[in-house]
């Protein structure tokens, strides 16, 4: 498809170059005629002239009018990229298609630059958005620093990460109650596992008080099947180990324990897993929550 594309602006080119020859070719032969006093055959030649070049400009000023392009900050100064290279670069970062995107980037280094503004992050944060695991892979291993998710301009006193990134954007649930109502969204432990392994800053990652702890993102994604896979555990050990907070308040107000007790018990996990139940519960209090009173209230609920 793509050499199919490139023979077809090629033959464009060939025939917007040779028009262009006539058209000069016209004017040298009107100015030929017009030296020799040849008025009628000069007119010809200068009316076919004045077309083509009425054509040309045009063509030129809807080409500089007509295609649209947005602007991009960089360190060389503002570039403009036609909307359609974004287009183009958005659908490979969504397709997960790591040869497109290298051959953007190299064509258009500006890309690099480039905020996608209805979500506020750049290309690579994008990628991550966009569970893009092999792309997200390819930069990273390209020299991508793993939280750098955001543009130059919003970097600067940013506490947000990948990895709450990615969590924040795959978990859909409001609040409880919609973990009985809507399936779970699916995500991809080896991208979590790939953004610790790269080093992701957990540390600072629940200071933005519009968001939800990472903690609360993260067992609302592994609980919205109904149960808690060994790999989920593993991760949630991993993450804990990065620097994930486990005492942190979530957004309904309760500790993180009395959360995950109240959301076990309405999916019924304190009795369909109830070993890896206090697992999780031993888990999050040993750094963080608050034992409630009565772990028995919990499970004959």
């Amino acid at each position: 498809m793509a050499f199919i594309s490139g023979v077809f602006v090629l033959i464009i080119l060939i025939f917007a170059s040779l028009f262009c020859i006539g058209v000069i070719g016209c004017w040298i032969v009107g100015i030929i005629f017009a030296v020799n006093r040849k008025k009628g055959i000069r007119n010809v030649f200068f009316c076919l002239a004045g077309i083509g070049t009425a054509i040309i400009l045009g063509v030129g000023i809807w080409i500089y009018v007509g295609v649209e392009y947005e602007k991009v900050e960089t360190r060389e100064g503002t570039a403009r990229i036609s909307s359609d290279t974004v287009y183009g670069f958005q659908e490979a970062l969504e397709d997960d298609d790591v040869q497109e995107v290298k051959k953007y980037l190299s064509e258009e280094p500006a890309l690099r630059e480039y905020t996608f503004d209805w979500v506020g992050v750049n290309y690579y944060g994008y990628a991550i958005m966009n569970d893009s695991y092999e792309v997200v892979k390819y930069l990273l291993e390209n020299g991508q620093e793993v939280d750098d998710i955001v543009d130059s301009e919003q970097k600067e006193g940013s506490t947000d990460n990948a990895i709450h990134l990615y969590c924040g954007q795959k978990n859909t649930y409001w609040d409880l109650e919609d973990m009985t109502n809507e399936e779970s969204e699916s995500f991809n432990l080896e991208m979590i596992h790939l953004l610790i392994e790269y080093g992701s800053d957990l540390s600072k990652s629940d200071e933005w008080e519009e968001e939800r702890p990472l903690l609360q993102d993260y067992l609302m994604l592994c609980c919205g099947d109904g149960s808690f896979s060994d790999e989920e555990f593993q991760i949630l050990k991993e993450l804990e180990e990065a620097g994930m907070q486990m005492k942190v308040e979530f957004d309904d107000g309760k500790d993180a324990l009395t959360y995950f007790r109240d959301m076990a018990a309405m999916l019924e996990m304190n009795k369909n897993q109830p070993e890896r139940y206090e697992q999780i519960c031993r888990e999050i209090s040993a750094d963080g929550g608050e034992e409630s009173d009565s772990k028995d209230q919990h499970n004959e609920k």
